[in-house]
């Protein structure tokens, strides 16, 4: 069993400040030239500001979606769990968990599955692996919304809101999980209407 807490502290991404370089920075004050010369650098001066604040609200919003801190480290590399379902051709389960298991010590805390992947095999499995270790040292993400493979999208999805909660609590039962770290909309261009996620979805998921 990997120790969580060093593994997940080498392998987590940090987010940083950095301030976008001044327009002073970039091009170089115009007074004492002359002629065309002046005119192209306060052309360019002029350009690089405007820039320049774009890169300033662009890094301000960044910086304050970071302060929404939600306590939850992954790490910036993660698992997916379609393949040790099976969801894309035959598999050697044994194998498939090892693999899950390998990159979990390695750091990698960052695990993805969903009741989609092979009519919920994949979240089954994963129980076993999740108990071996600390959990509050991984990051487990499923999803909601899609659970069957069919072409008639009807059958393969279902957004309503009384779904979508029984499906969180159904996949925290088949992990052996009090909770789940993120919870995604699966495939939500195939909602019927952004309208319906807000009424529906998001709400409750947000319960």
């Amino acid at each position: 069993m990997a120790d969580g807490e060093t593994t997940n502290k080498a392998a987590t991404q940090e987010v940083s400040d950095t301030t976008p370089t001044s327009s002073e920075e970039v091009c170089p004050d115009t007074e004492g030239v002359s002629g065309d010369t002046a005119a192209e650098k306060e052309t360019i001066t002029s350009s690089t500001t405007e820039s320049t604040s774009e890169e300033e609200i662009a890094m301000k919003t960044r910086n304050k979606l970071s302060q929404r801190k939600s306590g939850i480290k992954a790490s910036v590399v993660g698992v997916g769990t379609a393949g040790l379902a099976g969801l894309h051709g035959e598999m050697d389960e044994e194998e498939a968990v090892n693999a899950i298991e390998f990159a979990i010590e390695c750091g990698v805390n960052f695990i993805d599955t969903a009741p989609y992947y092979n009519d919920r095999q994949a979240e089954d499995l994963l129980k076993d692996i999740i108990a071996k270790y600390d959990r509050e040292s991984l990051c487990i993400a499923t999803k909601v919304c899609r659970y069957m493979n069919s072409r008639e999208l009807t059958e393969s999805f279902d957004f309503s809101a009384s779904t979508t909660e029984m499906s969180v609590m159904e996949s925290m039962k088949r992990m052996g999980l009090s909770y789940i770290d993120v919870v995604q909309i699966h495939d939500v261009e195939h909602a019927p209407s952004l309208e319906y996620l807000e009424k529906e979805t998001i709400p409750a998921l947000l319960n």
